[in-house]
Formats: C-alpha cells, structure tokens, sequence
C-alpha cells in the first residue's frame, strides 16, 4: 500500500469489519502467499482480532496457524530466530514483534526479504514502532502490505455476531483437533474479550 511507502505519516481509517475481510482474503487459500503487517495501538484488541483471524481462516479448510515472538534488544540476532521460525510447516505464520529493537537489528531483518517471499506471514507491530521501522525497510515495504488498526472493534465484531458463531460451530464439532473446534476455542477468546470491553469502551 502507498501507506507503507510514505512512512505511514497518516493513519489508514478502516473499519475492523473491513480489515478482517482484506485479511481473511489472503488467509484462506494454501495457494498464496501474502503477507501483511497489522499495526495496533491496542493490545487487547491486537490478540483479540489475531484470535478471530484464525478462527476464520479455519473455517474453510483446515490450515495451522503458528503463532511466534520475535524479540529486538540486546546483542540478538534475528537472522537466527526467523531461520527457527520458518523452519515451522504451518500454512500461516504469525509473528509478534517485541523488545527494543536497535537499528542494526532493524537493518537485518530488511536484507532477509527474499526468505519471506513464498510464505503466508503476518506481522504484528505497534504502530509506533512501525513508524520507526519503515525507514530501514527498504525491501520489506515492497514486499508487505500494511493496515492500521483502530480502537473499533466493538462495532466491527459485536457479541451477537461471535455468538452465532459459537452456535453454528458447536453443532459441527465433532473431533477435538477439527477445524470446527478451532474455531470454536478462538472465538470464545474473542467473545470473552468483547464482553469484558463492551462496559468500559476500548481506547488506544
């Protein structure tokens, strides 16, 4: 997106409705390979819409979904944690970027571009880190699409829509490592959340 290319200078406004359809697109079918960076401000909200899109995409055709940390700081080496990380055979690999990244480490991470090429990935940032980041990716901005996500995932997924959810899976269940019990497990992560947040609002 042109978003990731200016630096995200201006948050992308989308509703989370329309961000987890963009999302599930490139999740569902094992013959792509997409990857996205989804910047939050949030993280509630960031492991709840995580949750959420790997119930979906376990909806249509079984597919694992690994999820891992990828930690900066200190005298660590990146190279050698995403060498592991894509050892996994997963369909889709989720990463979590945590700790003080330095720029060196930043700077790493860029040249290894070509290793992510054939792979389904979705990186987790926080929006200010990202902003610091985008500067030394040179390559990575061409290679990942970027989305912004604001505090409205009240609106986008109610209690109703994941409750409905919960029922028509609890009638398809049948083996406990189905897709239907995936979906199940995430979703009532997603509805725990949504009851806790639906009385106190949730704010960047």
């Amino acid at each position: 997106m042109e978003l990731l290319a200016t630096g995200l200078e201006e948050p992308l406004h989308t509703n989370v409705g329309q961000l987890l359809d963009l999302l599930r697109a490139a999740l569902f079918s094992k013959d792509r390979a997409d990857r996205s960076i989804i910047a939050y401000k949030n993280r509630e909200v960031c492991n709840a819409v995580r949750n959420y899109l790997f119930a979906k995409a376990n909806t249509y055709e079984f597919q694992e979904c690994e999820h891992f940390s990828l930690t900066g700081g200190g005298d660590r080496n990146p190279a050698e944690q995403i060498a592991e990380i894509l050892d996994s055979n997963a369909d889709i690999i989720s990463i979590e970027f945590v700790g003080e990244w330095n720029n060196t480490q930043i700077e790493i991470l860029d040249k290894l571009r070509d290793h992510f090429l054939e792979r389904q990935m979705l990186w987790w940032i926080h929006l200010d880190d990202l902003k610091r980041y985008i500067p030394y990716w040179t390559h990575l901005r061409q290679l990942f699409e970027v989305f912004v996500l604001e505090d409205e995932l009240n609106a986008g997924l109610t209690e109703e829509d994941v409750q409905k959810d919960l029922t028509y899976f609890k009638d398809l269940a049948q083996e406990e490592n189905s897709a239907e019990a995936n979906v199940m497990k995430y979703l009532t992560m997603v509805l725990d959340y949504l009851t806790k947040a639906k009385g106190r609002g949730v704010n960047g």
